[in-house]
């Protein structure tokens, strides 16, 4: 996988992560919902609550999972020295951002910066990945 695909991940897997919480809360809820408007049917209620809780558990594990995942590849970030560096490749290929954006959400006037320094990182990154 090259690096701009792996760094790409980031932002796939914040949105999967952000999906399946709302789907987890939505679950929830609805477990809520059935446990308060089904009267004198036990029963039923602990067939639903059981399978509702083996849904949210399977949805709790994917999330951590997930989660694990995005912080490897952050982590691998970090291990840049240069900050602005690190920020370059957050917002260009974990954010998706263009380099006119990324340029001016660090400050510069011009993305030439950008352009010029993102070959060396993505150079720099690899190596690092590599140890």
């Amino acid at each position: 996988m090259d690096i701009k695909t792996y760094l790409g991940r980031y932002n796939l897997i914040s949105k999967k992560i952000d999906n399946l919480v709302f789907d987890l809360e939505q679950k929830s809820d609805l477990l809520d919902r059935v446990q308060n408007n089904m009267h004198n049917q036990e029963a039923y209620i602990d067939y639903l609550r059981n399978d509702l809780q083996r849904l949210c558990d399977k949805i709790r594990k994917e999330i951590d999972d997930l989660t694990t995942a995005r912080d490897e590849i952050k982590t691998a970030l970090n291990k840049i020295p240069d900050e602005q560096g690190q920020l370059i490749l957050y917002y260009r290929f974990c954010m998706g951002k263009t380099e006119t954006e990324t340029a001016s959400l660090l400050g510069y006037k011009n993305r030439s910066i950008v352009t010029k320094a993102t070959p060396k990182l993505i150079e720099e990154f690899e190596s690092i990945l590599g140890e």
